[in-house]
């Protein structure tokens, strides 16, 4: 899909480095939401039970 809206917007006029801009935007994103879900302490209820018990020996 990302071919033909890149062929449609260089057909409206758009230059390469306005494409690459309008394309970097959603992985710069992604990026900056990796980083701050490694800030965020996980749920309780993410946490799975087996994690929680106690191993007997």
């Amino acid at each position: 899909m990302t071919p033909l809206v890149a062929g449609a917007l260089v057909d409206a006029g758009w230059s390469g480095v306005g494409l690459f801009e309008l394309f970097a935007i959603p992985l710069v994103l992604a990026a900056l939401g990796l980083v701050a879900l490694r800030f965020v302490k996980p749920s309780a209820a993410a946490v799975p039970a087996a994690a929680e018990a106690p191993t007997s020996a």
